[in-house]
């Protein structure tokens, strides 16, 4: 199994830690592709990063309008 990591921005500490896991990776959201969230099993992502990515993709608040 595969796990990914998403962050809205670098983070050099995690990302140094997730290095000795074999089986995560971790992601910046904007580098983020559909066949990331797909390869992986599961997908762990940071408040901050899942807003920038509903942002990016255009599901705001103020898309609903």
């Amino acid at each position: 199994m595969r796990y990914a990591v998403v962050i809205e921005k670098a983070d050099i500490g995690l990302e140094r830690a997730a290095r000795n896991l074999p089986q995560v990776k971790v992601l910046r959201c904007e580098a983020l592709n559909v066949y990331d969230i797909l390869d992986h099993a599961q997908l762990v992502i940071t408040r901050s990063a899942l807003e920038q990515i509903v942002t990016r993709l255009g599901g705001g608040a103020e898309a609903r309008t």
